[in-house]
């Protein structure tokens, strides 16, 4: 599928652009703040998002993350 496009050919609309945006958005925010250890990708770009059928977004390579401690005083 050519980026920003749907299966078809298509673009994809604005409310499909939007919320994909914000599924990226809550994935990294889980990784940083929410994951039993803490998380950084370190390579997010639109090639290493994938959409599924449903057009839900999927954060993929992680072999450029770094696993953080964070203590909170």
């Amino acid at each position: 599928m050519d980026a920003g496009k749907s299966k078809d050919g298509s673009p994809l609309s604005w409310e499909v652009r939007f919320n994909v945006a914000v599924g990226v958005a809550e994935a990294l925010d889980y990784l940083h703040t929410e994951a039993s250890k803490h998380v950084i990708h370190r390579d997010v770009k639109s090639s290493n998002i994938l959409l599924s059928k449903e057009l839900e977004p999927q954060v993929i390579k992680f072999f450029d993350i770094i696993n953080i401690e964070i203590t909170i005083l």
